[in-house]
């Protein structure tokens, strides 16, 4: 086997379409507050750096607080309030119009 044809594999192996289920994995979900804090850290020294205290709290909550409250909001949560199928979906499209 060829190089080129290990990276055309290798390449449509990451370019799969995504399974059905959206949910984030396990792994990710155990590691977000590790990099949440990371995160935080960096938006905190990115404040104190700022010029001036107004400054430094506005660039901390825009780049701190909320993107990483959104993202934990996001991924906190439970999977049975992500999207459920509707009536709609269930129902087969060839059945005829009701009399």
């Amino acid at each position: 086997m060829s190089v080129k044809n290990v990276y055309a594999q290798t390449f449509l192996h990451c370019t799969k379409t995504p399974s059905s289920n959206p949910a984030p994995t396990k792994s990710v979900i155990l590691m977000f507050p590790i990099i949440a804090l990371g995160w935080l850290y960096v938006a905190l020294m990115l404040a104190v750096g700022s010029g001036s205290v107004v400054a430094g709290i506005f660039a901390f909550l825009g780049w701190g607080v909320v993107p990483v409250g959104i993202l934990w909001y996001l991924f906190a949560r439970k999977p049975s309030t992500r999207e459920k199928p509707t009536e709609d979906a269930q129902t087969p499209s060839h059945s005829p119009p009701p009399d």
